[in-house]
């Protein structure tokens, strides 16, 4: 079976959200259990720990955003939450509230 060529689609911005929403998911998770260790043992490194991880989820959650307005305003529409919400004559003010659809 041969694989498929993808041609002229563009896939990046898919696979680095896919990605960005792992990282916030693991570190979500990992921070709230760095967070209650850090509870029953007070002034143990785990609050810090949990501090990065909840720096890392931040900044993994502003990346996916930042992503899908990046796609909805290139008008990726690979996509298909680009091509239900975006049309080639929507002015910025919409596409911007599109992101909260």
């Amino acid at each position: 079976m041969q694989e498929v060529q993808y041609i002229g689609e563009t896939l990046w911005p898919g696979i680095v959200g896919h990605l960005a929403v792992l990282i916030a998911l693991v570190s979500a998770l990992s921070g709230a259990i760095a967070f209650f260790k850090g509870m029953r043992s007070p002034g143990s490194s785990w609050t810090s720990l949990g501090r990065t991880f909840f720096i890392v989820h931040g900044g993994s959650v502003l990346l996916v955003i930042g992503l899908l307005f990046f796609m909805m305003l290139s008008q990726f529409y690979d996509y298909a939450y680009v091509w239900e919400h975006v049309s080639a004559e929507l002015p910025l003010r919409y596409i911007f509230s599109a992101i909260w659809a």
